[in-house]
Formats: C-alpha cells, sequence, structure tokens
C-alpha cells in the first residue's frame, strides 16, 4: 500500500493489522461470487488459483505506464518518464517535462496520492 508513501503506507498497514484485514498483493482477480461473498484469485507470479471469502472487497488495478511511453526509449526501467524528481525534467532530454502518473516519481498513482 503506497509504496513510495510511508506516510501513509505505515498508518495503513497499521490499521490493516489491527482490524485484521488480509491484503491480497500481486494477484488477478478471475470471478467474484458476490451472492456467495467469494473472490476468485490467480496469483501473478506463480499462477496458482486460489478463493476466499470477503465482507468488503476492494480493488486496485495493476498501475504501469501507457505502453506507448514504456516503449518510447525515454521511460526508466520502470517503464514511467525518465524524470528528476525535483524539477520535473526528463534526466536526458531539456525539452522534456513529466507530472502525474505517467512520470517516474516517489508518488502513489492514485487520486490519494495527490495529499502526498
Amino acid at each position: 500500500m503506497f509504496a513510495h508513501c510511508t506516510k501513509y503506507a505505515d498508518a495503513l498497514y497499521s490499521l490493516k493489522k489491527s482490524k485484521g484485514v488480509t491484503a491480497a498483493y500481486n494477484k488477478q482477480i478471475t470471478k467474484v461470487d458476490k451472492n456467495n461473498r467469494r473472490v476468485y484469485f490467480k496469483d501473478s507470479k506463480t499462477k496458482e488459483e486460489f478463493s476466499t471469502d470477503f465482507d468488503f472487497l476492494h480493488v486496485v488495478p495493476p498501475q504501469s505506464a501507457p505502453e506507448f511511453l514504456s516503449n518510447s526509449g525515454i521511460a526508466a526501467p520502470n517503464g514511467f518518464l525518465d524524470v528528476d524528481v525535483y524539477t520535473l525534467r526528463h534526466h536526458r532530454t531539456d525539452t522534456i517535462f513529466g507530472l502525474g502518473d505517467c512520470a517516474n516519481l516517489p508518488t502513489s498513482k492514485t487520486a490519494a496520492g495527490v495529499f502526498e
């Protein structure tokens, strides 16, 4: 949760732990049986399939840069635009600036990141 923002990650982790909330990271939902409150997953790495019951289901889609950017030659190794975190100027091209979800900044790629 909020890998680039420990302020929120630490607070949410403590809350998650105190409430007994289970998180399933790097899993793909393959089916939701809302009537029986059961969700089916596939592990993104091992491809193992499993299911679990739920009371409340919060889903966050995979977050990645658009393919045109990650394949453009101006992206960082993670696919996001390779910019300086202080100036937002591209590291190799002085005429490119980037901000928002496409930029390789230490922020979450979510609307909640606005408050970071």
